[in-house]
């Protein structure tokens, strides 16, 4: 009867999993140096729209995310 009980303390203390925030950290290493600099106020926007596609881009190759970012930020300024 006890054993539910140690399984739901280790659950309630547990710090879940966390697989994004270091998949984006390294997403920003990825972006060029140029880029980062001149628009570091935009990536780290909580709700930004770069926050949004990183959501969308969760799980691809860190490189191929920043470089997605970065091409779809200079079409998107364009228009």
């Amino acid at each position: 009867m006890g054993d539910w009980k140690q399984s739901l303390d280790r659950y309630l203390t547990t710090e879940p999993e966390d697989n994004f925030t270091p998949w984006v950290e390294k997403v920003v290493e990825a972006f060029s140096e140029e880029f980062y600099e001149a628009n570091e106020d935009w990536i780290e926007e909580p709700d930004g729209l770069c926050n949004n596609w990183l959501n969308q881009l969760f799980g691809e190759d860190p490189e191929v995310a920043a470089r997605l970012i970065e091409k779809a930020f200079m079409v998107n300024s364009i228009l």
